[in-house]
């Protein structure tokens, strides 16, 4: 989804400036955390590569970055450099959480613990959308591209783990359901969900 420079749409910008609210990084933080701690099990039976404890951790400092630069949405090579420089002096570059951090989100390698953290990462960030969307009296935006373009956006998804996430707090929620606009669309999503597969299969990652 083709967001501003500080990762909101258009319709989610107008929104936040009327109403005067808007989403810190520290409750991005603080929501992506506690999707895992609520809804991820300790383990998971025949992967030995998981640890939830890790995750947990992982997510807590993942946007460290953005307290300085903001949410900055399909990032270049310098807004790159940048983040990176900036969790190198939070985290420091020897310890194992920035070593984490990097694998994951500069160098894109996948691992259970990682695919798992990406997932949750989206999902929040199309969760807060449509909290926006019903939160406002007429809606964020009542045009079916937008709607079409964030619920596209859990087809990336990459593990059985997020869609499952993704179905319960998403296209299952009674609230967003109550909205004639997002009903059908979520049915629909929600059936796709059981038709296809994810990216990456959980059982073959190491």
């Amino acid at each position: 989804m083709k967001r501003g420079m500080q990762g909101y749409t258009n319709s989610e910008e107008k929104y936040i400036k009327n109403k005067n609210i808007a989403e810190s990084v520290a409750e991005h933080t603080l929501n992506c955390w506690l999707l895992v701690y609520i809804f991820l099990p300790k383990n998971i039976d025949n992967n030995m590569y998981y640890n939830k404890q890790n995750l947990l951790n992982l997510l807590l400092i993942h946007d460290f970055a953005e307290v300085r630069t903001g949410d900055i949405v399909n990032k270049d090579y310098i807004a790159q450099q940048t983040e990176e420089k900036y969790m190198e002096d939070f985290l420091g570059n020897k310890t194992a959480l920035f070593q984490a951090w990097k694998t994951v989100w500069v160098n894109s390698c996948f691992s259970d613990n990682s695919s798992i953290a990406l997932d949750i990462d989206h999902i929040q960030a199309v969760y807060q959308y449509f909290c926006y969307y019903c939160e406002s009296e007429s809606g964020i935006t009542k045009e079916n591209d937008e709607i079409d373009g964030w619920l596209n956006e859990l087809d990336q998804l990459h593990t059985d783990t997020g869609r499952n996430i993704a179905a319960k707090i998403i296209l299952s929620n009674e609230i967003f359901l109550e909205q004639p606009n997002l009903c059908e669309k979520f049915k629909g999503k929600l059936l796709s969900f059981y038709n296809s597969k994810p990216k990456i299969n959980e059982k073959h990652l190491s």
